[in-house]
């Protein structure tokens, strides 16, 4: 019987978070080796330096992201289909949904700008707060329309103090580059399942169609090639799944190897050794159980052959990089991503999975936030970020711990939304 929803699927997107706050958080000042920030954003002077190659875990969260948006997409709009739900009105959603990101990220952009405005203490702590709240009602899911209305008007009338008395710059262009990217994406991608759900040979050429747009030099749509790859492990994901856990163990093993062996070696730029390595555990992954044509497989299978590609693609693109990123930053990325999500599916065939990360990637948007505009600013306001970024500088562990510390209590703050069932529309 086909199911409605994995577990899988929301722990792969809580940890993806857990990792995106916890790379943000970490103490940059700390001492840390290179590989807990961007590859192209190294110690000491933590600035963009382009010419970099490779990858760390921490590029990783991003383009997982994605992944786990465009697998969800089969099943939010596949079930409203399934309802009988009129198209034009699914369309509607797709633009609404859109217009709600958007909105967010210029919130989320303007809100950047705060720290600059000489507030301190416990005024931009509380400028933070006020703002987070308003987004709270802007955001939760429910039913009364006009508490959604208040908290856009709420963060307007915010924004628009802070640039008459503070001097904040209102200004379109400040925005959550994340959140617009992800507004697009999202849009994008709704659209293309609607015209090809039922039809993967013709997304399979619309994802072709963008690979060769990215190609060619066009940039705009290059992230679709990350969220439509999650749309189609999606319509597998929802349909019949047989889910043989006698199967899976070595296999899920090898993935998850495969999944890190790309942080060693495109890291380390031992291009091919790697992909000699990538090569051999997907020979193992096929051997070890050649006759499986399972959904479990078939994720597994496209998640090696993403990965191969993107390697092959390394030196084409003069070595693979996140900004700007390249078609090999796109396919192993992604690769990574399926591999991920078939450890999980693995693993949630055997034991109970952390029901932590599950609820905390049930509420996404909120867990997104919650660390910048709730945790931290309290900290800081009460003066222990300072007291301990002191204590913390040159120390590698203190720097680690600042950073899962933090993490951990975002985590703790989106955990309880959830269970109070308090949902932000993402």
């Amino acid at each position: 019987m086909a199911r409605e929803r994995f577990r899988s699927l929301d722990v792969l997107r809580g940890a993806t978070i857990f990792a995106m706050t916890l790379c943000a958080a970490i103490g940059w000042h700390s001492d840390l080796p290179a590989w807990m920030f961007h590859c192209q954003v190294p110690p000491p002077d933590y600035a963009f330096h382009p010419e970099v190659r490779g990858i760390t875990w921490v590029d990783m969260v991003f383009p997982f992201f994605l992944f786990t948006m465009g697998a969800v997409l089969p099943f939010s709009l596949g079930r409203k289909r399934e309802r009988g739900v009129p198209e034009g009105s699914i369309l509607q959603g797709l633009a609404k949904r859109w217009l709600v990101l958007a909105g967010f990220s210029l919130v989320l952009g303007h809100a950047e700008l705060v720290d600059g405005l000489g507030l301190g203490g416990w005024a931009e702590a509380g400028v933070d707060l006020a703002l987070w709240g308003c987004l709270f009602l802007a955001l939760v899911r429910g039913r009364r329309k006009w508490l959604s209305w208040l908290g856009w008007g709420g963060c307007a009338l915010i924004l628009l103090a802070l640039h008459r008395w503070g001097g904040m710059d209102l200004d379109f262009r400040h925005k959550d580059i994340i959140i617009w990217l992800l507004a697009h994406a999202s849009l994008l991608a709704g659209l293309v399942w609607l015209l090809t759900a039922g039809k993967p040979r013709i997304r399979a050429l619309v994802w072709l169609l963008v690979v060769a747009m990215k190609l060619l030099g066009w940039s705009f749509p290059q992230y679709l090639i990350v969220v439509l790859t999650g749309t189609f492990v999606g319509d597998w994901l929802r349909r019949p799944f047989p889910g043989n856990p006698e199967r899976t163990g070595l296999r899920a093993l090898l993935a998850l190897l495969a999944v890190g062996v790309q942080l060693w070696g495109l890291y380390t730029r031992h291009v091919t050794a790697d992909g000699l390595i990538t090569l051999a555990l997907a020979a193992g992954f096929l051997w070890a159980d050649p006759r499986d044509r399972s959904t479990l497989s078939r994720i597994g299978m496209l998640g090696f052959a993403l990965l191969l590609a993107g390697i092959a693609f390394d030196p084409v693109d003069g070595g693979i990089a996140k900004d700007d990123c390249n078609l090999s930053y796109l396919l192993v990325t992604g690769g990574q991503a399926c591999l991920a999500l078939y450890g999980l599916l693995a693993a949630e065939l055997r034991m109970p999975l952390s029901r932590n990360l599950e609820m905390t990637g049930q509420n996404p948007m909120v867990a997104y936030t919650a660390c910048w505009f709730v945790v931290y600013p309290l900290l800081q306001a009460c003066g222990v970020m300072d007291w301990y970024g002191r204590l913390a500088a040159g120390n590698p562990a203190l720097g680690i711990l600042q950073g899962v510390v933090l993490t951990l209590a975002t985590m703790a703050l989106t955990c309880l939304c959830t269970r109070w069932k308090l949902f932000w529309k993402s």
